[in-house]
């Protein structure tokens, strides 16, 4: 197998432009770090066909502090039928026909980095889907609705933004999800419901049988997403930005 290295000065002069005027030796400790993710999140999004990003807003130093995150995939976003309190009685309930899922191919996240940004307390970013999404680890309905639960405690404060943003992703191709009454627990009881009882009986999704709604892959490197996963080998994860050199296996 021979290996042919493809220059990327091309892209990489974009890249440059994108961030001119941005030096770290005159940023903030907080603005190098927000100055590190947003690079993160462009490069991931330069190479993805699944994901782009908007600057919803920047900080005094000009650096993003809100994003906004479009997904182009394959999700559920609800169920034909009734769902929560409008689902009828327990005998109704044993009874009815499974709700088939409704699916969307665009869906929206917003993402806030809060001041004391990143930090073990309170310092999380908030992750909440701004369009209607339907599955057990994000809040389908309600004054919380969508929020996300990326199980913060597990992951820690030094996983990236955009390991997370390819989190989510997974959750809305249904790569991964945790339907299961136990521990990490579901952030949308309903959903999970659904899921273990309509959805994966009738083979609609099914983790463990390997059926999801979206096969695509959102990135066009491969890159550590699971939390497994996340602290294997570093040298899987995404390539550095300032390499100028891509190599390909032929």
């Amino acid at each position: 197998m021979s290996r042919i290295k493809i220059s990327l000065s091309e892209k990489k002069d974009n890249v440059h432009k994108t961030f001119e005027g941005f030096h770290r030796e005159y940023l903030s400790p907080r603005g190098k770090k927000l100055l590190k993710e947003w690079k993160k999140i462009d490069h991931l999004c330069q190479n993805s066909d699944k994901i782009t990003y908007i600057i919803r807003k920047r900080n005094s130093e000009g650096l993003p502090v809100e994003y906004e995150i479009i997904y182009k995939v394959r999700s559920i976003i609800g169920i034909e039928g009734p769902t929560y309190e409008d689902s009828g009685s327990e005998e109704e309930h044993e009874n009815r026909k499974p709700r088939k899922p409704i699916y969307g191919d665009e869906h929206r996240m917003s993402i806030i980095l809060p001041q004391n940004y990143p930090s073990a307390f309170g310092g999380n970013p908030e992750f909440k889907m701004i369009s209607d999404t339907w599955h057990p680890n994000i809040r389908a309905t309600g004054k919380f609705k969508g929020r996300i639960c990326l199980n913060n405690r597990d992951l820690g404060v030094g996983v990236g933004l955009d390991e997370r943003i390819i989190r989510v992703g997974k959750y809305l191709q249904y790569q991964i999800y945790w339907a299961n009454e136990s521990y990490p627990w579901p952030e949308d009881k309903a959903v999970a419901e659904w899921v273990r009882e309509e959805a994966e009986p009738n083979n609609w999704v099914n983790l463990k049988e390997g059926i999801y709604t979206d096969y695509s892959t959102l990135y066009k490197t491969d890159k550590p997403t699971d939390t497994r996963e996340l602290n294997v080998k570093k040298e899987e994860g995404i390539p550095d930005p300032d390499n100028n050199d891509l190599t390909i296996k032929i």
